[in-house]
């Protein structure tokens, strides 16, 4: 595990634009189109509940939360990314309040939401622990929080290391970056036991899943491609129940907690 500040201008003027590829193989495709999906499924939402969408982005996430009938809210600390998300929401005809702020200082009155989801984002911010406890500050005893994030401790990376590092010991490759090193920007090696960990004596844990199974493995997208994409995506699917079971094993680990306020803290005392 390891623990790195973030480029403040980085932060302010963050855009996605180049991020996603143009073109990708079917597992990425899959995950692409789950993540956001299976992150607000966890959050097991009822109608007019006050949910905050936390590192919005272009505000897919936030966009989910409001078609399905709750009050959404999406916070970004990206003047950009904030823009971006006006003109999507605009584009879609969904409801959603957008705010700039980091999750680090959530601008909400304490016990005030009902749900906070975070998709993807919190292995960016300067403190995801600062964060997790926000997130227990704004919500209400009872609400939930539910946060994805990349298991760089996956079967999939676990075996890919592997692979290359033979292939490089054979000079078939060279020792260039590759997907299953830690990204520049993250401030957070995740995986399953420092999700818990981060989580601990914040929120207790309700509810814990993996997503998908072996992405960016070696050959793994290029063998789904030449495959129908029935056959492709009943494979995809698959595997990814595999890793909804076990979540260790999966690409993503999607966390639900319960806040720990400090009343509960005391009584332990």
């Amino acid at each position: 595990m390891f623990e790195k500040l973030p480029d403040k201008k980085q932060v302010i003027e963050y855009d996605d634009s180049g991020v996603i590829p143009v073109y990708y193989y079917p597992d990425t495709d899959y995950l692409f189109q789950k993540m956001g999906v299976a992150t607000i499924d966890m959050a097991l939402l009822h109608q007019k509940d006050l949910a905050l969408d936390v590192g919005c982005g272009i505000g897919k996430e936030a966009g989910i939360i409001a078609d399905r009938g709750a009050r959404a809210v999406g916070i970004d600390p990206s003047k950009i990314m904030v823009k971006k998300a006006k003109d999507w929401l605009r584009s879609n005809n969904q409801e959603v309040s957008l705010v700039r702020g980091t999750g680090e200082y959530l601008p909400f009155r304490t016990n005030s939401l009902d749900v906070v989801t975070c998709k993807g984002a919190m292995d960016h911010f300067a403190s995801p622990r600062a964060t997790m406890r926000e997130f227990a500050r704004v919500l209400k005893p009872k609400g939930k929080a539910v946060v994805s994030l990349a298991n760089f401790e996956s079967l999939g990376f676990k075996m890919a290391r592997r692979i290359h590092a033979l292939r490089r010991k054979l000079k078939l490759v060279g020792d260039g970056p590759t997907p299953w090193d830690v990204p520049k920007d993250h401030t957070v090696r995740f995986d399953y036991l420092v999700i818990k960990a981060y989580m601990d004596g914040v929120l207790k844990r309700s509810g814990m899943r993996g997503l998908s199974m072996f992405w960016n493995l070696h050959y793994w997208g290029r063998t789904l491609n030449v495959l129908p994409k029935k056959v492709s995506w009943t494979i995809l699917q698959f595997v990814d129940n595999l890793a909804k079971r076990f979540p260790m094993m999966g690409d993503v680990i999607i966390a639900r907690g319960t806040p720990i306020k400090e009343n509960d803290q005391k009584g332990k005392l």
